[in-house]
């Protein structure tokens, strides 16, 4: 059998022929349509990418400047750390204007950089530490010491606070005289044996704190709240205590001679063996307390709430303001050691 090629023959249209010049008519018109739309693409396209362009500088500028602050931020954080090492060597310079100098560029570091506030509380908290254990007194120590306190609470945000420990590195076991610590948060503290004689105390937060044995001997806990707090053989001789709340707090053993306690809250408050002679209890209450075996010879009991008040084995010769009716509300009173006028007046009710 013979092989033979197929050839491919194109016809052209015919122009007489109505239907060939309908197809080329409408092929003609989807030519243009096609060339039309093309032009209507590439015309948008251009203006997406007009307007592409300042999106994608701004990014860019955006990029630039971040790693540029970024830069900065890491040299000026260098810097910084360099400052803050230069000055806490400045502590133990043997210059005493040297020394407060430092603690007065910690000072600035606590106001500006929170990252080393903690740091530099412990460090100051140790230096007075430090003071405080130094025998040598002079006023040159004084002023340090109490720049390092005035820096603690010009730094409002970051007061003495006993969670944090630092503020028992410098309080538990040390001596300080006249101290200033007002508007303290020592919650919890562990001030066992602290030697705090005339310290100022005032609106003070020092619930559940530990006072065992605590030298307070003339100070100022006016309006202090001591809630729960420990105060067992604590020395309050002649301390201020006037509005102080003591709910519930434990002073057994404790001694208050002369001490002031006007319309101090003793609620529940344990004191047994505890002396108030010649203390000033006026408007003080002591509902629900224990007084057991307490001296309160010659203390000013007027308007006192004795209201369940355990006073069995109690020393209340020479007070002054008890009533019978006062009295007559209190536990054990019979019990108590009493003027005879005071219990014949009493026994009558």
């Amino acid at each position: 059998m013979s092989n033979k090629k197929k050839s491919i023959v194109f016809k052209l249209p015919d122009p007489t022929d109505n239907k060939d010049t309908i197809e080329c008519a409408k092929l003609y018109l989807e030519c243009t349509q096609l060339h039309q739309n093309s032009r209507k693409n590439i015309w948008w396209f251009l203006r997406g990418i007009a307007a592409a362009i300042p999106v994608v500088i701004l990014c860019t500028t955006l990029v630039i400047l971040y790693f540029q602050n970024k830069n900065e931020k890491q040299r000026m954080e260098v810097e910084i750390a360099r400052q803050f090492a230069s000055t806490i060597q400045g502590l133990d310079a043997e210059s005493s204007s040297s020394r407060l100098g430092s603690v007065l560029a910690l000072e600035n570091f606590m106001e500006k950089d929170k990252k080393y506030r903690i740091q530099i509380f412990v460090l100051l908290s140790a230096k007075l530490k430090e003071e405080a254990a130094s025998k040598a007194g002079s006023a040159h120590k004084d002023i340090l010491v109490n720049q390092i306190l005035n820096t603690f609470r010009k730094v409002s945000t970051l007061r003495l606070n006993a969670r944090d420990k630092s503020i028992e590195l410098f309080l538990e076991s040390s001596e300080f005289d006249s101290l200033d610590i007002r508007n303290t948060d020592l919650r919890g503290a562990n001030l066992k044996g602290s030697k705090l004689r005339g310290a100022i105390l005032r609106n003070c937060r020092l619930d559940y704190a530990r006072l065992t044995e605590a030298q307070l001997n003339g100070a100022d806990l006016n309006n202090s709240i001591l809630r729960n707090a420990f105060l067992i053989n604590s020395i309050l001789q002649k301390a201020t205590l006037i509005e102080a709340d003591l709910t519930g707090a434990n002073l057994v053993g404790a001694i208050l001679d002369s001490a002031r306690l006007d319309r101090a809250t003793l609620t529940q408050a344990q004191l047994q063996k505890t002396t108030l002679r010649g203390a000033n209890l006026h408007q003080a209450n002591f509902e629900g307390a224990s007084l057991k075996k307490a001296n309160l010879n010659g203390a000013n009991l007027s308007f006192t709430s004795l209201r369940n008040t355990d006073l069995n084995g109690t020393n209340l010769c020479d007070v002054v303001g008890l009533t019978p009716d006062s009295l007559i509300l209190s536990k054990n009173w019979k019990m108590a050691i009493l003027d005879d006028d005071i219990r014949k007046n009493t026994e009558k009710l």
